[in-house]
């Protein structure tokens, strides 16, 4: 048998964050490093709502009486206002892209008040981002990152951290949801937990821009008929064989 020899310098992994020793990827792979802006040039990826003890200030969506849920609010302020107790909230879920996984809601009534007086690790922080549209991903994962958007009037929890993206939306969700991102991933950080310095490290390069917002934003109307055909959807009217 022939005696296979790999060789590659040292210095092709400065380029990587985190310097990982990456000896399979290729150099068009590098290249997208070394051309590429980061990704939290962006837009800012935030680490959501923590309770400090899920099982108390978690629920499902249908597990309270549906008046005391704050739906459709804008902001930190309108929550306040609205003297709602569970809000909904992004969790994280399975593996699941552009839309869906929200079933969840959190007490949030008078500001976090039960939550702040548990005694335990919480973390309620960066209000100006409460009810805000942004993509979020499950964080947890034994399969490839799967990133959804997560519409106005859903918070951003611990389980499904979100990032609030300052322009071309859809072409950065189609990025995250590409092959290539998964490659880029498994380079950054080849374990389960796919975290925020993770996403703020992926290289974005725009190209053909349009016709890739376009394919998102049809993904994104079959996976959100697909999520709301179903009662685990709080959008859910009828089931789409009747």
């Amino acid at each position: 048998m022939p005696n296979l020899k790999y060789e590659t310098k040292m210095d092709t992994y400065s380029k990587l964050p985190g310097n990982p020793i990456a000896y399979w990827i290729g150099l068009d792979l590098i290249k997208c490093f070394e051309e590429g802006k980061r990704f939290d040039s962006f837009g800012e990826p935030k680490s959501g709502v923590m309770t400090g003890d899920d099982n108390k200030f978690i629920r499902l969506w249908f597990e309270p009486i549906s008046k005391k849920i704050g739906f459709g609010l804008k902001n930190a302020i309108e929550m306040k206002e609205s003297m709602k107790k569970w809000f909904p909230v992004t969790r994280g879920g399975s593996y699941r892209k552009w839309f869906g996984n929200l079933e969840e809601i959190v007490n949030l009534e008078n500001g976090g008040y039960a939550i702040k007086n548990n005694g335990k690790n919480y973390r309620l922080r960066d209000e100006k981002y409460y009810m805000q549209e942004g993509l979020t991903w499950t964080m947890i994962t034994t399969t490839n990152l799967s990133v959804r958007i997560a519409e106005a009037g859903v918070l951003f929890g611990n389980g499904g951290p979100t990032t609030f993206v300052k322009e071309k939306e859809y072409y950065l969700l189609g990025l995250l949801n590409s092959k290539v991102v998964n490659a880029i991933v498994s380079v950054l950080n080849p374990t389960m937990n796919i975290v925020i310095s993770d996403i703020c490290s992926i290289p974005v390069i725009f190209n053909r821009v349009e016709p890739v917002e376009t394919i998102v934003a049809n993904n994104l109307v079959i996976s959100k008929y697909d999520w709301n055909a179903f009662e685990t959807s709080w959008d859910f009217k009828r089931h789409p064989l009747i």
